[in-house]
């Protein structure tokens, strides 16, 4: 039977390393993430990243020198970089033969408004999440185990997820569900994250 509960949800995820390669993609990547710091509008690198899509339009480009600079004070920034995104809201739960089941709608908060979520726990203690909607998705979480995700993204490349810790003490009543993991694109290395569920 299904019933009504309230569920906290919330994610952090942060970047501990980017794959080798030209000083102006590590760079370029850092800024599309999220994660180059106030740095290069300040002082040497001030207005004179143009050229990687910020900064002044006709500004010098920085020297390979500088852009290592860069880097370095970036990918140093981007170790403290954890940002951590919260939602509460109001879901169903079902318990069948031990296993449990969670739904609920995600919202603008986590990025995926229009999407419907479903988490199910089974008794060997592996986790499904699969979302449908605006973006449709399904990922397995098992601990120490590493697998593919699926999903409907036009790029077509391979997504898995190794799970370094798995810990549910969800049942009738509520509980509380957490997952480390972390994510690989195309077989590097590309995000770590901690998933946490609280239900009451």
């Amino acid at each position: 039977m299904k019933k009504s509960v309230r569920i906290n949800i919330k994610g952090t995820r942060w970047f501990p390393a980017l794959p080798e390669g030209d000083l102006h993609d590590c760079v370029s990547a850092l800024s599309e993430e999220g994660v180059l710091p106030c740095i290069e509008d300040h002082g040497e690198f001030c207005g004179r990243t143009e050229h990687l899509g910020r900064g002044e339009p006709g500004s010098e480009p920085l020297t390979d020198e500088e852009l290592e600079e860069l880097l370095t004070r970036a990918l140093a920034e981007a170790a403290d970089y954890k940002p951590t995104t919260e939602l509460d809201t109001l879901g169903e739960m079902m318990c069948d033969d031990g296993a449990v089941t969670l739904s609920y709608d995600e919202s603008e908060i986590t990025g995926m408004a229009g999407c419907r979520t479903t988490i199910r726990i089974d008794n060997n203690g592996i986790a499904s999440f699969s979302r449908s909607g605006a973006v449709n998705s399904h990922m397995v979480f098992e601990d120490k185990k590493r697998y593919f995700c699926v999903s409907d993204s036009p790029e077509d490349i391979p997504v898995c997820i190794t799970t370094n810790d798995l810990v549910s003490s969800l049942n009738e009543d509520g509980g509380e569900l957490y997952i480390d993991y972390c994510v690989e694109v195309g077989g590097a290395k590309a995000e770590h994250s901690k998933f946490e569920i609280k239900v009451r």
